[in-house]
């Protein structure tokens, strides 16, 4: 409704009438609330109120990192919680890179926070009789403590 308003204003205006001054548009108010969060797919909105050029979306994701300890474990709790529990993502801060680093969560994220375990993998060379033949192998097995793990929290999309 709002365009057609806008269409007939600027073909009086062209048309050099006297109806334009006759058309009026809603005041834009100040937006007084805080804004919405981010959402995985975007939306037209219906208010007549502008965003103020201080305002601050809140977000839907968090970035951190923690330290391990002796264990191999951490746990997160978020300054701020999420909307509903977050999907996870994890990379070990490995700078000499000499053994892989395996990274899981032990157990289902919350929207407060998540524990990880990570353990560093045993390379080993495996031939396919081997693997056939049902050896148990254990390719992780020990903790690495003091290791700086990267942690991203995102709202599920799907």
């Amino acid at each position: 409704m709002k365009a057609l308003l806008y269409i007939v204003a600027a073909a009086a205006l062209l048309a050099g009438s006297d109806a334009a001054a006759q058309v009026t548009y809603p005041p834009a108010i100040p937006g007084d609330t805080i804004p919405p969060s981010e959402t995985t797919s975007g939306q037209i909105g219906g208010q007549a109120n502008y965003a103020r050029s201080d305002h601050i979306h809140p977000r839907i994701t968090r970035a951190t990192t923690c330290v391990l300890d002796a264990t191999g474990s951490c746990t997160i709790t978020w300054a701020t919680p999420l909307p509903s529990a977050p999907t996870i993502g994890t990379t070990p801060i490995n700078p000499t890179a000499a053994q892989a680093i395996m990274c899981n969560t032990t157990a289902t994220p919350t929207a407060t926070s998540v524990s990880i375990k990570c353990w560093t993998i045993q390379t080993t060379l495996l031939s396919l009789a081997i693997i056939t033949a049902g050896l148990n192998l254990v390719p992780a097995t020990t903790a690495p403590a003091g290791t700086n793990i990267q942690v991203i929290a995102l709202q599920p999309s799907q």
